[in-house]
This record gives C-alpha cells, structure tokens and sequence, in this order.
C-alpha cells in the first residue's frame, strides 16, 4: 500500500492500544494531554534552533526529522509568533490504553481468574529458575522450559539452540512495556546496567512492574515480554523501559522517548507488544531513527481478529521498502492456524504461536500468556539469537528478508480457511503465510556451518545421490544428476515433480530431523520448494504430514530441516521435495535424517 494512501487510511487521530485491544483511552491516564510537533529539518538546522523557533521540549533528532512536545500554551505561543507550520505536523499526544483482559480474548474477568493459575505455576517455575541460573554463567546449551515444548518443536528453537555458539550474547533488547520484575529470578544477570533502566510512568530509573489493583489490570506483561525472549535467546540483554501504567495506558511522547532511549543505550531489538489504530507522524520519526541505526522493532499486529485490522507501526512493515527492520507479528495456534484474535492483513510479516504461552511472572513466579502481544517476543528474540550468531553488517542489515524466506508454512493458510477462521478464498497473510524458523534462519547465515554429528543418518543408503539406483524415486521431470553437485558426484535435480525416499528404520512416538542442502537458481521470491515428511503405518496408510515451504536467501548451496516426532502407529518415514514455484532446477544434496 503506498505510503499516502496507508497515512490516510489510518487516519489523523490517534488511538494506541497496547497488543490490539479495543477499548478507549482511560481519562486521566500518565501524560496524557499536549501535542507532538514533528519538523522535516532543512541544511543548517541545529537543535538549539530548532528548539528556540518552535519552543516546547526536544523528544527526538534524526538526520531528517526532530520531534517536539508542546504544551497547549506552546502551541498558542508559536501561532501567536506567526511560525511557519510548512514541512511540520502538528498531532495531539496521544494516550495508549490496553485492557489485559481483550488481549486474553476472555474478557475483563478472565485476567483476573487466572491469578490461582499463577500461583499454581511458582512451584514449577522455581524448579526451573535453579536451573537458568547455573546455566546462564555456564556454557552449555540451556535446557528450555518443558511447558513450551509445542512451541519450541514449532519453531525449532531446540535444533537453533544446538547450532548457536552464543545464544544472544552481546544484543541488547528493550522491552518498552509495563515494566519488569527486576527481581525475578529469571532476569539476574541478564539486564542492563541500572543506569540504563527507565521509567518514564513515574520520571524515575526504576521501571519495576506496579501492581496498583486497577481494573483491567496489564500487571505482568512487560515481565511475560521479557522472560519469552530471554527463553529463546538466553544470553541477551534485557533493557527494560516503562512507558505503561497498571492499567496498561501510557502516552505516545514516553514511546517516542523510549524509542530513542533504546538506540542511544545501543539496543539492537526494540519489542514493541503495543500499537496503534491511528497514524502518528512523531512515531515514524522514532522508526526512522531505529533504521538509521540498523535496529529491528518487532511490532504486534493487534488482537482485534479482522482483516487489514493490522496495528500502528506494525502496518507500517515494508512500506515503500523505506522500514525493512519495521515487523508486524501476528499470533498462530499450536495447530498451525491463525489465532482467533490475531488481526491480519497484507501487512502482516511473520507469525509465531501467542496462546497460552508460559513465561516469567511477577513475585518470582510464572504464567501462561495469551495474544499478539506474546508472538512478538518470541520474534524478538530469534533476532537476537541470530544476531549474535553474525558480525557482517550487510548480513545484519539482510536479516529481515532472510527471515521472511526461512518461515515455516505448515499449510497454515489453507489450515486456517479449513477451520473456519479464514474466509473462503483468502489468498494471503502477507508477507508472512507462515511462523518463525529459528533453526533455518541460522542456517541462512553465509558463515553457517553445520556442526558434525554423530547421529546414524537414517536416510537412504544413497543420501548423496551417489548411486544411479535404490534410495530415491524421481517422478514429473525429477532427475540425479552429476552437474552442480555439493559433494560428492551427483546431487537430486528438482526442474518439476517429486523426489522422494522412504526410511523404515524408525519408532512410533520419536523426534526425528530431516537436513537437506538445496541450491536455487536465483533468488526470486517466487522460487520455491517444498520439503517434507510424510508418516505411514507398516501397511503403507499415509497418517500425517509436516511440511514447509523454502524460498531462495542466496544461489548458493544452503541446509534447511523439518522435524517431526511420530505419532503412536509410525513405522516409516517418507521425505520428499517437490517444486512449489518458479522454474529453472533446485539441486538437493546430502540428506540427513537424525533421531533426536
């Protein structure tokens, strides 16, 4: 959508809600009132004169734009001077507001139910803390919540964790929220310097969750954020900035504040579980800043379930291709659809499951969290796992298209119009038909190596492509051929139809990994595999399937996998590649098939 039709669309007013709730902004609310002047700066501009034309108090100053707060006595007095408002926008200050319950989907008592939940969970939790923390001063790969196991197996956060050499060391993440539990056992060595912290609710450097007994209440959210990312990559830095009350309502200027905060710190990830269903001039500033700087801002798509419903600045993903590090995050099930609650949109980027998932809780305990809001995190800290993974600016900067080409689809859209939660005849989620692949997204890095393994390769006895018979079937144009191999003398070559192989040397109820390396013959968007398991009973019934599409990140040679753990009646395996999109040949070489 062009840049001045989506301004328009969303309109002049603004309206934030934090993770997409519905309600209006609480009268009252922590900095509401006043305006917010941005200015498109001209050759020569300076701070101090900028500041001295306008008057009001400098938020924000990029290479193209500052941004001002005005007071209404500001505003009167510039207009009484005759300032010129050319190359300016003018927009109220705006309050963010966020129902915890409309995040949750069950309404205003259903935060408040689950608290006997919460407690429930402490005895689980501390188990696993003790555990965190002699990890996170150790060098071993961390062991992961066994309460996330669907989730992990999704996203293939195990597989990332065995291929990852520094779990997100050296990138900071703020987490601009509620605030966080600054004594939860999860987070002890793993925040910024205290010099660092903000909180702009209470003008002070200590953004501690509060807990004031409001209704509805967003107590524990920024701590949930938190303890999601710090999950999947465990030795990042958490930068915690409250900009939101209790009751989850907060001012746009504090973001805007908080925004530039986080890039002064040398935050590399900004999680933003919040949105707006409004245009603000102001806060694309605050974005422009974070991709002068080369920082990803993961953006809750909103909870308000509705096509093109999709959230401030989460809409604004990939606009003009002018924020490539600006992502909406949208919420999918544990079964592969679009959550009920998740809005969509041509607009969305990425997804990742936002039900029921179990973080860190205030009081030293955890929960289970539900909403966009928690997607995000989970996006959040991929990027910082693979962050560290890479030095290379460029790759840094490319992080966002490698992403999109390493999601795992699953047959998520037709899963999701087959359920009835897509009309018939959707024919996107945008960019993002799909969740985020951890493992793969590593795996897309130039400097990627696969790690030895000493796992007996289950795969056919031709794994490589090496013999001209027995291992493979080759079906509609499929071929072996000696040409372009990886190693060896001859790899799998994929113009059109099917390349299979069936393992019968495998267990019911068992993970399993399937790696195979592919080269495209470009990197056209439309170029595109699919790869495979299927699983069958000893009298050959087809029980399931996990599939994923691959798209093409380089015409280089590059591994992807898929896991599965087999169901109760498995007794074989059947992987297979098909072609999905373009033309011209895939070649597929050196398929690895691993018990876990």
């Amino acid at each position: 959508m062009p840049f001045q039709r989506l301004k328009q669309a969303l309109a002049l007013s603004l309206v934030a809600l934090l993770a997409a709730c519905g309600s209006a902004p609480t009268a009252g609310s922590p900095g509401a009132g006043g305006h917010l002047l941005t200015v498109r700066l001209e050759a020569g501009d300076t701070q101090e004169a900028v500041t001295q034309r306008y008057g009001g108090e400098l938020l924000l100053w990029t290479d193209e734009r500052a941004v001002l707060k005005m007071s209404g006595e500001a505003v009167a007095q510039m207009q009484a001077r005759g300032v010129s408002m050319q190359n300016t926008t003018l927009e109220t200050n705006s309050v963010l507001s966020t129902p915890m319950a409309s995040a949750l989907g069950t309404g205003a008592s259903g935060w408040n139910a689950w608290s006997s939940g919460w407690n429930a969970w402490s005895s689980g939790w501390n188990a696993w803390s003790s555990g965190w923390n002699a990890w996170s001063s150790g060098g071993t790969v961390p062991a992961l919540p066994a309460e996330n196991n669907t989730i992990w197996t999704m996203m293939q956060l195990r597989q990332a964790h065995a291929l990852a050499k520094n779990y997100g060391s050296g990138i900071k993440v703020a987490v601009i929220d509620t605030g966080i539990d600054l004594n939860h056992p999860m987070f002890v060595g793993r925040l910024a310097p205290s010099t660092e912290w903000k909180d702009y609710v209470d003008g002070d450097t200590t953004p501690q969750e509060v807990n004031a007994g409001t209704t509805p209440s967003a107590f524990g959210h920024g701590t949930g954020v938190a303890g999601i990312i710090l999950q999947v990559a465990p030795k990042a830095t958490i930068l915690p900035i409250r900009v939101l009350s209790p009751n989850g309502s907060g001012s746009l200027d504090n973001v805007i504040a908080a925004i530039n905060h986080a890039i002064a710190r040398g935050a590399k990830v900004i999680n933003l579980s919040l949105g707006a269903s409004g245009w603000s001039d102001a806060l694309v500033a605050a974005l422009g800043a974070a991709v002068q700087n080369g920082v990803y801002v993961p953006s809750a798509v909103g909870n308000n379930g509705q096509q093109e419903g999709i959230l401030f600045p989460a809409i604004f993903s990939l606009t003009e291709g002018a924020y490539p590090y600006v992502m909406g995050v949208g919420s999918f099930s544990r079964g592969s659809q679009l959550s009920p609650f998740s809005a969509y949109g041509s607009t969305f980027m990425v997804g990742a499951v936002g039900e029921g998932v179990v973080s860190a809780y205030p009081g030293g305990q955890i929960a289970q969290y539900t909403g966009t809001s928690f997607a995000t995190p989970l996006v959040s800290g991929v990027l910082a796992l693979t962050l560290s993974e890479t030095t290379d600016a460029t790759v840094r900067a490319d992080l966002m298209n490698r992403l999109l080409r390493t999601l795992f689809t699953n047959d998520s859209l037709n899963r999701s119009i087959a359920s009835g939660r897509l009309p018939a005849g959707t024919t996107y989620f945008g960019s993002g038909n799909g969740m985020v692949d951890a493992a793969n997204l590593l795996r897309s890095l130039p400097t990627f190596v696969e790690p030895t393994s000493t796992a007996t390769n289950l795969a056919s006895a031709n794994p490589g492509f090496e013999s001209t018979s027995g291992g493979w079937t080759y079906s509609g144009g499929a071929a072996r051929t000696t040409s372009g191999q990886r190693s060896g003398k001859a790899a799998g070559s994929l113009g059109a139809g099917r390349i299979a192989s069936t393992t019968v040397a495998v267990s019911p109820n068992t993970s399993y990994t399937v790696t195979a390396w592919l080269r495209f013959p470009s990197t056209a968007a439309g170029d595109a595999a699919l790869f495979g398991l299927e699983e069958r009973s000893s009298s050959n019934t087809l029980l399931g399937k996990t599939e994923t599409t691959v798209n093409p990140f380089t015409t280089s040679y590059s591994s992807r996998s898929v896991t599965l753990t087999t169901g109760p009646s498995t007794s074989s395996l059947t992987l297979y590649f098909q072609r999905a999109g373009g033309s011209g040949a895939i070649l597929i070489d050196d398929v690895r098939l691993v018990r876990n």
